[in-house]
């Protein structure tokens, strides 16, 4: 972890994007502020000072609001506390956890996570401008995040330590409506292009959804390391009687359009699903990190 001395404050900001966390600036020097906020009722105004201080800075850059998120901020506060027992402004906790492990630690699933955390500032408008005048920080805040969750503790001396948690969860879908999204996607996409429309088959669909969840439960896209993701073992037990059939699958796509768009951008999957066919059936399903996988059945079935 790399770290800088400040005549006021100290910095630092870790994201998912791009690691190590990068040395903080110096900020400009500031008069030391002698009032100490005291814990309680006024550290909960104060932290919203700051994400209202946060949106501000971002709606200049015309990036939506971060709204307050609980479960980021009590991965904050239990980094601020930590960093003040121990008197030690640090991304990595005493335990020896980083950022992304506190998250996880409260069942926290997301895409994309970042943390800016700072000592020594006694006010919201002093933590935000050293943050902003320190670019690691600055992206962070102007980051591609949703939402947000802030803290502060003091040691026994009252010095402050501060933890700012950003992130973009995952969305939690419902398997079945997803996997009927799946296919009113690819129909958007044919239609796009004057294919006909795909009939949605519920053997089709529940074959594709057991795919997505063999493929989730291994963490994987290749079949052959995940148990019960074989093509034809499913449609066999579903009693699909195919003349033709291809399979396309996806992982870390938020929605449904999103999977058929990254299909759509390769020339081989693309082919698949504006190929000739009759039937489609979808299937989603997501791992224990909530990472979302996809997968899609095009079929022409044999005459019934």
């Amino acid at each position: 972890m790399t770290r800088t001395v400040l005549r006021a404050a100290t910095l630092l900001a870790a994201t998912a994007v791009v690691l190590p966390p990068a040395r903080a600036e110096t900020p400009p020097a500031r008069e030391p502020d002698s009032k100490v906020t005291t814990q309680g009722k006024q550290d909960g105004a104060l932290l919203k000072e700051v994400l209202e201080a946060h949106n501000r800075e971002r709606a200049k850059e015309k990036l939506p609001p971060l709204e307050a998120d609980p479960a980021l901020a009590k991965a904050a506060q239990a980094h601020a506390d930590d960093m003040a027992a121990h008197h030690k402004m640090s991304h990595e906790g005493s335990d020896g956890s980083t950022p992304f492990d506190r998250l996880k630690r409260q069942g926290y699933h997301y895409q994309s996570a970042a943390e800016n955390v700072a000592e020594g500032y006694r006010t919201a408008d002093d933590v935000m401008a050293g943050w902003m005048d320190s670019p690691p920080h600055r992206a962070n805040i102007l980051g591609k995040f949703s939402r947000a969750g802030f803290a502060v503790a003091r040691d026994d001396k009252g010095y402050p330590y501060w933890a700012a948690e950003f992130a973009t969860p995952w969305p939690k879908l419902d398997p079945a409506r997803a996997g009927a999204d799946l296919v009113d996607a690819v129909n958007a996409a044919r239609a796009g292009e004057k294919q006909p429309p795909l009939i949605a088959d519920p053997k089709l669909g529940r074959a594709a959804g057991r795919i997505a969840q063999a493929l989730a439960k291994a963490a994987t896209l290749d079949a052959s390391k995940a148990t019960d993701a074989g093509l034809a073992e499913n449609l066999k037990r579903e009693g699909y009687r195919f003349l033709s059939v291809a399979e396309s699958a996806a992982t870390g796509a938020p929605s449904a359009a999103e999977a058929v768009a990254g299909w759509m951008g390769d020339e081989s999957t693309r082919k698949g699903l504006l190929a000739k066919a009759a039937e489609a059936g979808g299937g989603y399903a997501v791992d224990d990190s909530g990472r979302p996988y996809w997968c899609l059945i095009v079929a022409t079935p044999a005459r019934r």
